[in-house]
């Protein structure tokens, strides 16, 4: 097996090793002496293809490191040959082993020879990129988020709710009295409790390691940079027009615990005739 079928064979049998403990935990017991057999073959097994994996890798890095030797060795004696022309085979050879190589230093044989040959597709246009990116990212404008940084944010880690005081109602108006006088005694004044229980935002995107590695923008820094914008924009419509069940109970949203209708100033007015005098309230 090459490399990459060797880490996935043993990435294959520690996910099974760890599926054989995880069962016992589940059912909160004990490995049976089965389990127990099953577990060490497969550990076993793990050492045994980690052991070729580190042979395979000490073997790529050997290979690499003759290749880039031999490299050297012919460049040492084209230098030593500054009159003898190349021909585009040479070019060619050069530049690809440079490629494989990682190697800087070959790199003007290269784009010579991508120069020479780029306008004809057959001979190696078919390897020049049709089209450059540049490390920018073009999208809409984002809408603004207004009420979710004016709110407050309390972070909820050791219970299932938060319980916050609330004034149920206030005190009636104050009396006209004399000087020595205390007024008659209040008892509309009363205190409550609402119970805030925090629901969970999800959204999840799938971004395959090969994009994570080969693309020329930080795909990853971008997708959390997204989300997050997302998660706020569904905050914010919570705030605005949420129903308050499972969300957040919105400011525009008629309600007795937040803006009842009581509180609507309307006097007069339809929806095809509104009045100025009909939306102020004495």
């Amino acid at each position: 097996m090459d490399l990459k079928e060797l880490l996935e064979r043993r990435g294959k049998l520690i996910h099974d090793m760890k599926a054989v403990v995880d069962r016992a935990e589940a059912e909160k017991r004990d490995l049976t002496d089965e389990e127990n057999a099953r577990h060490g073959d497969l550990f076993k097994q793990q050492e045994s293809v980690a052991g070729q994996i580190a042979v395979q890798r000490r073997q790529t890095e050997l290979d690499r490191e003759m290749a880039a030797a031999q490299l050297a060795r012919e460049d040492d004696e084209r230098k030593a040959r500054p009159g003898e022309p190349r021909s585009v085979a040479d070019l060619r050879m050069e530049g690809f082993r440079a490629w494989l190589c990682g190697r800087q230093a070959a790199a003007e044989a290269a784009a010579a020879f991508r120069a020479l040959q780029a306008d004809s597709d057959t001979a190696g246009g078919y390897l020049v990129a049709p089209e450059q990116f540049v490390a920018q990212l073009l999208k809409a404008v984002d809408a603004l988020v207004f009420i979710r940084p004016l709110a407050t944010k309390n972070t909820v880690i050791t219970a299932d709710s938060l319980g916050v005081p609330t004034l149920d109602a206030d005190p009636a108006d104050a009396d006209w009295t004399a000087e020595l006088a205390t007024g008659s005694e209040d008892s509309t004044m009363a205190f409550g409790k609402r119970s805030l229980e925090p629901h969970p935002l999800a959204k999840r995107i799938k971004v395959s390691k090969t994009l994570l590695r080969k693309s020329s923008l930080p795909v990853e820094q971008i997708v959390i940079q997204r989300l997050a914008y997302k998660f706020a924009i569904t905050e914010e419509k919570g705030f605005l027009t949420g129903h308050g069940a499972a969300q957040p109970l919105g400011v525009f949203t008629a309600s007795t615990n937040g803006i009842s209708t009581a509180r609507d100033a309307s006097t007069g007015n339809t929806t095809t005739s509104i009045q100025t005098d009909g939306l102020i309230v004495a």
